[in-house]
């Protein structure tokens, strides 16, 4: 007998089949056969009569490294069908990590994974990834930081690394990918990773090669030098037999848009060439970040307190106002220039001074400070000491649904939590299917589910996810396609979606008909992951 059976729904597969009417039995985490079974006893039966039925989503780029001990039943991800998430993002996140490191790191990323008043009880990327093993509602992979590895090796040096160090953190790179992790991410707009020299990301990348592993980057630049910063990563595949993966994919900024072509053109030139290319992608047309990444990097350096010093010193203030906003032609990534002041949102502040401005624009706050814009946004990095994060409003719709119609898509959600979080955390996949294949007809629904799945899960190299096949495991979506929409904006970000009906992760129930069962059925998902 069966424990669930999954009766009279249309069952895409994951591999960009048309979707047939078939039933799917599920024995433990695994699904055991797909086929007419109406004839078979189960123990649950679950009627999907006019749903779709897929295999479970997954997030390919996720923030959640903290919220997941914290809040282990991921309301936000499971709502919108997902049942695996991709952790270690933009090369800064949790593990590894000395003890004697954790207090700056947690200040330096809290405006991305949360200001939790916890422990971080862990040093090495196992140690982190057994804390989530069997706890989250979700499963999760993890990517190794390459801000991780840097601070491991060199401290918080502000500098290219020594060959030396290089080859310390190739040898924690190794053993990371050994305890579980599926490659490694870097954010060539972040510190630490933006002061890496060349000869740095040739050796990592070509160590995430021989491991098997892959290569995820937050280009240098997604504006004005997104070619220069594209054709870096590429050249960069090439030099190391890396697979390069291109993380929340974009153009940012009007006066770049028309760069689109050209970017398209170098991706499929690649692709022709021999490497293995693949991207994720939001469906919005803005995006979010830190506040302090407005500013350029050398005025990071030093974490918090040498910026709020910069920025309270008048001379190194006019400087970094000069730079934001003056002439074309910056190495790194302008902000500004790209969303202009009205598309620059307030979306999360750590202090309590600041909540009444929360949701409004640079510009905005300017005029309620009776200061200008750019006075206004050093006032706020000084005042919340870099934990503070935005909103930018800098793409275009057609450059989204170009790029999403590409081969080697996927989607992620890049959300993280604050007090006006963008609404792609508790949207993107009912969006996407709602707007972008019911609606807008970009997409197929079987190409759409494609690359939500068995897509992505070939890229995270997983052999059990992603597909609705007998021997796999039973992490199952199914909406209805009718319903399935996003609702949640940028005025009321966390509104919950539409249309999906039932989520299981690993052959539990974690969603039915709305409501939350919270079992703990996520386990870690890698090659090299042991139970």
């Amino acid at each position: 007998m069966l424990d669930l059976l999954l009766r009279n729904g249309t069952v895409f597969d994951g591999t960009g089949a048309d979707g047939a009417r078939v039933d799917v039995g599920i024995q433990g985490e695994w699904i055991r056969e797909i086929d007419d079974l109406s004839t078979t006893p189960a123990h649950r039966v679950l009627d999907c009569a006019g749903l779709f039925v897929a295999p479970g989503f997954i997030d390919m780029h996720s923030h959640s490294d903290l919220d997941l001990l914290v809040e282990p039943q991921s309301s936000p991800k499971i709502r919108m069908g997902v049942t695996l998430e991709v952790l270690g993002q933009d090369g800064i996140s949790v593990a590894p990590i000395r003890p004697a490191h954790v207090p700056r790191v947690k200040a330096q990323l809290g405006w991305l994974l949360g200001d939790y008043p916890m422990a971080w009880p862990w040093q090495r990327v196992e140690e982190y990834l057994r804390l989530l093993h069997r706890r989250t509602t979700v499963n999760v992979s993890y990517l190794v930081p390459h801000g991780a590895l840097r601070w491991w090796a060199m401290g918080f040096e502000e500098r290219p690394a020594t060959p030396q160090e290089c080859e310390a953190m190739c040898g924690l790179l190794r053993e990371s990918i050994q305890e579980g992790a599926i490659g490694v991410s870097t954010g060539l707009i972040y510190p630490p990773c933006i002061y890496a020299g060349q000869e740095e990301l040739l050796a990592l990348a070509k160590t995430t090669a021989e491991t098997g592993g892959f290569w995820v980057v937050h280009l240098r630049n997604e504006g004005s030098r997104c070619v220069e910063a594209l054709q870096e990563m590429l050249d960069l595949a090439r030099a190391s037999g890396c697979p390069l993966h291109i993380s929340h994919f974009k153009v940012g900024g009007r006066a770049d848009f028309h760069k689109a072509d050209r970017l398209v053109a170098m991706l499929e030139q690649g692709a022709r060439d021999g490497l293995e290319i693949t991207f994720d992608q939001y469906p919005y047309t803005a995006g979010s970040t830190a506040l302090s990444a407005c500013l350029p990097g050398w005025a990071l350096a030093g974490g918090a307190a040498e910026m709020v010093k910069r920025l309270k010193n008048s001379a190194q203030r006019a400087r970094i106002r000069e730079e934001i906003e003056g002439p074309a032609g910056d190495t790194w990534e302008n902000m500004i220039r790209g969303a202009t002041y009205e598309g620059i949102i307030l979306s999360a502040a750590a202090s309590t001074m600041n909540q009444a401005v929360v949701g409004q624009s640079l510009a905005e706050i300017g005029r309620l400070r009776r200061v200008d814009p750019a006075e206004a946004l050093f006032d706020l990095l000084v005042e919340e000491e870099m934990k503070a994060s935005m909103i930018i409003h800098s793409q275009s719709e057609d450059v989204v649904a170009r790029l999403m119609r590409l081969p080697f898509q996927t989607f992620g959600t890049d959300g993280f939590r604050g007090v006006k979080p963008h609404p792609r955390l508790y949207g993107t996949y009912p969006r996407v299917l709602g707007k972008y294949v019911r609606e807008m007809g970009h997409l197929t629904w079987a190409d759409a589910i494609r690359r939500m799945t068995g897509a992505a899960a070939k890229r995270l190299g997983l052999r059990d996810q992603g597909l609705m096949r007998a021997g796999m495991r039973a992490s199952i979506t199914a909406f209805d396609p009718e319903r399935v929409s996003d609702r949640a904006t940028f005025a009321e970000p966390t509104r919950d979606p539409e249309g999906i009906r039932y989520v299981l992760v690993n052959g539990q129930i974690a969603l039915e008909n709305g409501t939350e069962t919270k079992v703990p059925a996520g386990r870690v998902c890698g090659v090299n992951w042991r139970d």
